[in-house]
């Protein structure tokens, strides 16, 4: 399960080169940097998307029927949900040449995938 008794993971990586050219990691250089629960009001969400803009996070989560988009600011300990997608899986997440926009990549199973933007609050 992608899931760490429940809960979803960001890894912190030292020398992510070193360990990428050797395809293994030196002891110590892999940690579990943050750990929280991508949760709405119809339950827990695996992490499906990530990505820094800025000095912000911001995180996509899926089930089978749905998902949502979070924001963990550097002094979050939890990262804040921003919008509930019923019935679309959003799988990825990217800053946009628009200010304040994000660009997220929605898969829809055997229908075509879509491609959506969304403004967000600094």
């Amino acid at each position: 399960s992608p899931l760490l008794n429940g809960s979803s993971v960001i890894l912190e990586i030292k020398n992510i080169d070193s360990l990428i050219k050797n395809e293994k990691s030196a002891e110590g250089s892999v940690n579990i940097w943050k750990t929280f629960k991508l949760k709405d009001s119809s339950g827990i969400k695996k992490l499906s998307g990530l990505s820094l803009v800025g000095d912000t996070i911001y995180i996509t989560g899926t089930t089978s029927k749905s998902g949502g988009l979070w924001r963990l600011r550097p002094n979050d300990k939890t990262p804040d949900l921003i919008k509930v997608f019923n019935n679309l899986r959003p799988e990825g997440v990217s800053g946009s040449s628009e200010k304040n926009k994000l660009a997220l990549a929605f898969d829809q199973g055997s229908q075509p995938s879509q491609i959506g933007f969304i403004k967000v609050e600094k």
